[in-house]
């Protein structure tokens, strides 16, 4: 017998292979004997055989790719080009010459005349639209012809700009190059230098002015224009969010600049205070009252006085209460009032709610520590509880800290902070971080002298968090006994069925080994748990609603605890009740928002903050945020700014400063977790939600929600929806803000509004044709007819829903709706012979050998395109046509694979008939062939030429009755739309195509039809003489 032996290579070789890509494969094939009595000298040639004529190098396929270069579809794939635009100083235009030329032939060059940027200005003075586009933008819309030395505008296609690089040493040409990346259609020099009217001297200027540069006097400028209509204290909290935030680069530069400005008030103050009407003070007087304010500001934010080295210290503190602003602050709570409110709440304490109160209460008071998590879900009465905690302590004058794992939990607090800024917990902590606070300062003082720690939503953090809490406390605190937390009573509360801590790219494993529960301290908790519902024990629910609120609350636990969908492994598909679903499928992002927010109208005029402060849509990913973000900005009426950010490298970061590659607009495009967007859209009237503790006295936290009320240059002023402060009228500036991503491999800085846009930026549309739409553009508006719609089947996702569009230029393009959801939605937007206004869209390019029209490529309707009505072009779209002798001389190549269309005259018809249709399935029970109708005949252009035309289908039967009609009426022209071209396929040569094609007897309406009539007529009267 025979059998063929295969050699494998190494394992190390083959998974470096596999890796690699193809699967290698080494073998040889040689014949191999069973006869034991092989002779001696057979066995000898077979040692010596040659084993390079016998080897094999094979390489394995997989079946995908075999069907893939069987039917020669496209293997490589070629990106879009990238035009190198060029940029120089005025009258520095770049020479190049060789040693024997004349300076005179030299400096005469058209090169230095005209070069790309020079050209660049003369498309501005010349094109409006252009006007609209930055330099880099230049290349998606128009072609730099090098001979002619100017730019002309694209056929199709687009091209990337990206502008020279400029060193940081080259200050004019670097700062240049920054504003070339925003200016738009400037015609000169000096149109770049201007801003807002007025022209500065240099780029740097320019960019300053435009806030792309970091500098200080942007904040004196702000604290100057809001002097004039906000009091002086709200001028000082002001410079101490400026001054915390780390956003000034020289403070002290600030401070003497505007301190008239923060003193305005001093001598009325001490006037008040001493009651001394007729006080007079200094200005050196009303400096230092008004740094001793600031002073206190700085300390009841929890930051350090004493880093700031630059700023002048204050001689003394006339406060004589305490020295410890926090701890003062923490006791200045009404002792009566926390009395009161505790009496009133104690007595509607369920009986495990009490059980939990007095066993952390008899901790507290003993002095003997302890560890406690509240465990509950939502509605059982923790934040009542926290509560009631809080006033049983702070009437006994002594010390509770109330903290939350996020800004909006902190709200629901009194006197409540982010564990983040309470504690100084690093943001991103480890097994060896600890808490940013020293031993002595005023923030370990204060939770040195604090009773009772309470920690609402604790799950949601990571262990690493409290790991690093009770590392500090022991530090501070001085742990003897080994106590965690140095001994202090802390009380962490949550639900672990809710959020657990978010662990990037991380598994169930790695979020499990994150949470709470997975920490060294979690066997010193003590779990004190709340069962019962406190929402169905209200008195103000009636009956059916307290039914309705008892069934969802165990809908809710029985998600949360896996009861759902049993027996399940832990993954499990959850049914929704109907009656919390919204069923539009049409218009989800409008039936949403209407549902939530109501009518355009309603939002606009509503000014009440509780009307915003109990609505928000939770979305599940950011591209979600940003379409929702989107539709409710358009709905509003305000006015509208857009601020960008200024993006520099950290000077700390000595290895990433001189690296070419992380230039300002690979700055302004990353976009990560935390950090806000470089170009921020911002409305009057839009809600937001600030991103950093920048006020935590004032109620400015991560996470707290405020409504825009007046926009500045680089500023904005805005009412608070949220918290205990609501109503409160406050000023944000621009803040400098470091994202706290580690996977960024250089350290950045971003000097922008530290809040997310419910409201986010999106770019403006331009209005591109057909024939210029490409891939990667996501900013195309078109507007078209729509010429047919028809059911397709899809290869990859089954059932489509396919349309053909129309633009004024001729040019058709084939449309796609691959996912079934969204078919009922476009059927009703998109309708035969209507112009509509599409954007939103995705393009891709295929192969050619399957397009519709002369387009390589197609467009896909998505659930975010948007369709508006347009206008009906009443003008001249020329036809696709194609002469009847390039079909007859050519047939099938490359030019007519797509659809086209043909003018001729009838000349005669053959009788109705069948033939077998490849384009339908056979049966699969009985495998009998399909059979469709068919019409053959023959028609010719002005010139002779004939084609043999077949028309199938139910076209086939309406083209009968109409050539019944029109038979024996004289001339018969025919205007023959989107039919393919099939050379000469059984004599024929041109063929409908189901569902798209169609035809027009005795057309009007196109000039290449009158054209046609015309020299046919001629040609039959010549005739006629012969």
């Amino acid at each position: 017998s025979r059998s063929c032996s295969v050699v494998v290579e190494s394992a190390e070789e083959a998974r470096r292979k596999t890796k690699s890509g193809h699967k290698d494969v080494s073998g040889d094939a040689n014949s191999r004997s069973n006869d034991e009595g092989v002779s001696a000298e057979k066995k000898a040639s077979k040692e010596n055989r040659n084993e390079i004529k016998d080897y094999f190098d094979c390489r394995y396929i997989s079946p995908s790719e075999a069907v893939w270069r069987t039917f020669k579809y496209p293997i490589h794939h070629r990106s879009v080009s990238v035009e190198k635009l060029t940029f120089h100083l005025e009258g520095k235009q770049l020479v190049i010459f060789k040693g024997i030329d004349k300076m005179e032939r030299v400096v005469t060059r058209k090169l230095i005349e005209k070069t790309m940027m020079l050209a660049w200005f003369e498309l501005n003075k010349e094109c409006e639209f252009a006007r609209t586009l930055t330099y880099v933008q230049i290349p998606n819309y128009f072609t730099y012809v090098k001979s002619e030395k100017r730019w002309k505008r694209r056929k199709r296609g687009f091209s990337i700009g990206r502008i020279n690089y400029a060193p940081r040493k080259i200050e004019d040409a670097y700062y240049l190059r920054m504003l070339l990346n925003v200016v738009r259609g400037p015609r000169s020099f000096e149109e770049i230098k201007t801003y807002n009217g007025v022209l500065y001297p240099e780029f740097k200027d320019a960019c300053y002015a435009r806030g792309l540069l970091e500098d200080d006097q942007e904040y004196i400028d702000d604290i100057c224009r809001r002097s004039f209509t906000c009091p002086p204290s709200q001028l000082r909290q002001l410079f101490v969010i400026m001054l915390t935030s780390d956003s000034l680069i020289s403070p002290d530069v600030v401070w003497y600049a505007c301190w008239e400005f923060l003193s305005d008030d001093m001598e009325m103050i001490r006037r008040r205070d001493l009651n001394r009407p007729a006080l007079t003070l200094s200005d050196e007087d009303k400096r230092e009252y008004a740094l001793q304010e600031i002073v206190k500001l700085v300390k009841r934010n929890g930051a350090d006085w004493t880093r700031f080295k630059s700023m002048p210290q204050p001689r003394g503190v006339t406060y004589s209460a305490t020295d410890n602003v926090l701890i003062f602050d923490e006791k200045s709570y009404e002792k009566e009032e926390q009395k009161t409110n505790h009496d009133r709440d104690f007595a509607k304490l369920t009986p495990e709610q009490k059980k939990v109160y007095e066993e952390i209460i008899g901790s507290v008071l003993a002095r003997k520590g302890g560890v406690f998590f509240v465990y509950g879900f939502g509605g059982t009465g923790k934040t009542f509880l926290w509560r009631i905690l809080s006033s049983a302590i702070r009437y006994r004058e002594e010390i509770v800290l109330n903290v939350a794992s996020s800004g909006i939990a902190s709200l629901l607090l009194q006197g409540g902070r982010t564990a983040h800024s309470r504690f100084g917990i690093p943001l991103n902590p480890d097994e060896f971080t600890t808490c940013v606070m020293s031993k002595g300062s005023d923030l370990a003082n204060l939770v040195k002298e604090s009773s009772l720690i309470i920690w609402d939503e604790a799950p949601m953090m990571s262990r690493h968090c409290f790991e690093s809490l009770d590392r500090s406390l022991s530090d501070i605190i001085g742990n003897k006994d080994g106590k965690p937390f140095g001994g202090k009573v802390i009380v962490f509360g949550g639900d672990f069925r809710q959020v657990l801590p978010v662990i990037p790219g991380g598994g169930r494993a790695q979020i499990v080994g994150a949470s709470l529960n997975s920490s060294y301290l979690w066997k010193h908790c003590k779990v004190l748990k709340l069962t019962k519902n406190m929402r169905l024990l209200s008195g103000n629910l009636s009956e059916e609603e307290a039914r309705d609120l008892k069934e969802f609350s165990e809908w809710i636990l029985d998600v949360g605890n896996g009861r759902i969908a049993e027996p399940n492994d832990g993954e499990a598909e959850i049914e929704i009740p109907e009656e919390f679903l919204i069923m539009d499928e049409e218009e989800p992002i409008e039936s949403i928002s209407r549902k939530i927010y109501g009518s355009s109208e309603a939002l606009q005029d509503n000014t009440d903050p509780n009307f915003f402060q109990g609505r928000a849509i939770l979305c599940p990913t950011n591209e979600d945020v940003d379409k929702i973000n989107q539709h409710m900005l358009d709905k509003l009426n305000g006015e509208e700014r857009i601020y960008l950010s200024c993006d520099t490298l950290d000077p700390s970061d000595s290895s990433a400063m001189n690296d070419e590659a992380l230039s300002t607009e690979f700055l302004n495009s990353i976009r990560v977790a935390g950090l806000p967007n470089h170009s921020l859209r911002l409305k009057v009237g839009c809600p937001v939600m600030l991103l950093r503790n920048i006020d935590p006295i004032g109620g400015l936290m991560n996470g707290t929600r405020l409504q825009i009320t007046q926009l500045a240059d680089f500023m904005v002023e805005a009412k608070v929806i949220t918290g205990d402060k609501i109503g409160a009228k406050v000023i944000i500036p621009r803040l400098t803000i470091t994202p706290s991503d580690a996977r960024l491999p250089f350290k950045m800085r971003r000097r922008q509004s530290p809040k997310i846009i419910d409201l986010e930026n999106f770019p403006m549309l331009n209005d591109v044709k057909l024939a210029r739409v490409g891939p990667n553009r996501h900013d195309s508006r078109i507007t078209v007819k729509v010429l047919k719609i028809w059911d397709t089947i899809h290869v990859d996702t089954g059932e489509g829903l396919s349309f053909l569009f129309l633009d004024d230029e001729g040019t058709k393009m084939h449309a796609l709706v691959e996912r079934k959801d969204q078919h009922r939605r476009f059927r009703r937007l998109l309708h035969e012979e209507e112009w509509k206004t599409i954007s939103g869209f995705q393009v891709r390019t295929f192969t050619p050998w399957i397009r519709l029209t002369k387009q390589r490529k197609e467009i896909f309707l998505t659930s975010e395109t948007q369709v508006d009505d347009a206008d009906a072009f009443d003008g001249f779209i020329p036809l696709d046509l194609i002469p009847f002798g390039d079909v007859i001389r050519f047939g099938v190549h490359a030019g007519t694979v797509y659809l086209r269309d043909f003018i001729g005259q009838i000349l005669f018809s053959h009788e109705l008939g069948v033939i077998k249709d490849r384009s339908l399935p056979r049966n699969r029970l009985n495998l009998y062939e399909k059979y469709t109708s068919k019409i053959d005949f023959v028609m010719r252009d002005n010139v002779g030429n004939r084609l043999n035309v077949r028309v199938k289908g139910q076209l086939a039967d309406k083209f009968k009755l109409f050539w019944l009609c029109y038979a024996n009426c004289g001339t018969n022209i025919v205007l023959l739309t989107d039919w393919r071209v099939v050379g000469n396929d059984g004599g024929i040569n041109v063929e409908s195509s189901p569902g798209i094609s169609t035809f027009d007897f005795h057309p009007t309406g196109h000039l290449e039809v009158e054209h046609f009539e015309n020299t046919l007529e001629a040609e039959v009267d010549d005739s006629d003489d012969d």
